[in-house]
């Protein structure tokens, strides 16, 4: 990264940073306390973009493939990882993950073509597994 321009506008501020050849990098606003971030590939296309409150990511937050193709939908709650979606550069679903005071509680795992591939539940220990062929038996 190559430079770094901050922008202050009452109560807002930007802090933009660029690629060595001069192609946004990322892009961040804080708005009363609220950080809204976007992060891109040297291509152009977004990489991941957040929203942060008091430091700590709130909500949902976004990763792509450099292609443009969503790859995964993160939620949070104070920092605090919740569920995490995932999916294939072909737009089909790869994973679901489900979190439980920050230890994962169930997972699914796809194939490509849509099918599911793995089940996984826990709780105090693994409790449950059940392995799917790609036909989806």
């Amino acid at each position: 990264m190559s430079s770094i321009a901050d922008m202050h506008n009452h109560n807002r501020k930007d802090v933009v940073e660029y690629y060595a050849k001069g192609k946004l990098r990322s892009h961040r606003t804080w708005t009363n306390g609220v950080e809204d971030a976007k992060y891109y590939y040297k291509n152009g296309k977004l990489e991941y973009q957040c929203k942060k409150i008091d430091g700590r990511i709130q909500g949902d937050s976004f990763w792509y493939y450099e292609c443009g193709q969503l790859k995964e939908k993160r939620t949070y709650t104070d920092d605090d990882i919740q569920a995490i979606v995932g999916y294939h550069e072909n737009g089909h679903l790869a994973k679901e993950i489900t979190y439980t005071d920050k230890i994962i509680s169930s997972s699914v795992e796809y194939y490509e073509n849509g099918q599911r591939k793995k089940r996984s539940t826990y709780r105090n220990k693994f409790d449950d597994l059940g392995v799917y062929h790609e036909n989806g038996r």
